[in-house]
């Protein structure tokens, strides 16, 4: 029997709605695009086409999907400030509330600036920040899997020659020289309760990445003390943080001798911390 592009994107639908799936119309979009190697801006456009071809996959990866494995590592990418990013099993998705810190960067770096990302999982705050402003950034991970991530993304965005991968563990001492005008991260700062609650689809994504201590702050302890002695004056160090972690993070960065600040996102949660070397 032939399909419509319509009626296997309305079949794609039904199955996740069965199976209470959130956002169920925009997903079944996205997979029907991808199975069917349509453009989604074509979509509309092609919902009265008969489909092509039937895709050999998209039976095993619905029953991924349904079974929690997230959209993202299904499509195998993910948008980010605007641009494409490669992710999947091992390495963390990036988010929109994590903008913001691209959003910061834009407002302090120009095209002469030093940057410094810490945990930086697919490489999407120092990639996006690179192409936004033109500053040269080193991005640290310690993963070997999101390493691998971190490395693709930097060449998917044709970004070589501004920044510079370094596979190891920000938490220990002597990770890099010099100074910078900007440090950045987006650590592990779900606490043990938050990962005893999570979605299927999160728990998906690495524990690494995730989980930063009984309270959420292990990082936030160690990173300022030892990053902050790199930040040139008036340099800023930015932070994404969890809900309701503003005023210990704050204080974890005025006991390094930073003026902070905190950035709210759309959803009315404190989202970012930030310092500013005096």
């Amino acid at each position: 029997m032939v399909m419509t592009v319509n009626e296997f994107y309305l079949f794609i639908r039904n199955k996740l709605k069965e199976h209470n799936i959130p956002d169920a119309e925009f997903e079944a979009k996205e997979l029907c695009c991808h199975w069917l190697k349509i453009d989604p801006h074509d979509f509309l456009l092609r919902r009265g086409t008969d489909i092509p071809f039937v895709p050999d996959n998209f039976t095993k990866e619905l029953s991924e999907r349904i079974c929690g494995k997230p959209l993202q590592y299904i499509l195998g990418k993910w948008e980010f400030y605007g641009l494409p990013f490669k992710v999947g099993e091992g390495v963390l998705i990036p988010r929109p509330e994590t903008e913001l810190i691209v959003d910061l960067a834009a407002k302090h770096c120009g095209c002469y600036s030093k940057v410094l990302d810490l945990c930086s999982g697919s490489g999407c705050i120092p990639i996006s920040i690179s192409k936004v402003t033109g500053a040269k950034t080193t991005a640290v991970e310690l993963s070997p899997e999101a390493y691998t991530y971190l490395l693709y993304n930097i060449s998917l965005n044709e970004v070589k020659h501004l920044v510079t991968p370094v596979n190891a563990d920000v938490l220990q001492k002597n990770v890099v020289e010099g100074f910078y005008d900007m440090i950045t991260s987006n650590p592990p700062y779900l606490t043990k309760q938050d990962m005893a609650e999570l979605q299927a689809e999160v728990r998906r994504e690495p524990e690494m990445a995730l989980y930063g201590g009984e309270d959420g702050l292990d990082f936030y302890r160690k990173l300022f003390k030892l990053y902050a002695p790199h930040l040139k004056e008036k340099g800023v160090f930015a932070v994404e943080i969890g809900v309701g972690q503003e005023e210990q993070v704050s204080a974890f960065m005025k006991d390094a001798g930073l003026d902070t600040a905190v950035i709210t996102d759309l959803n009315g949660i404190k989202r970012v911390v930030y310092g500013i070397k005096m």
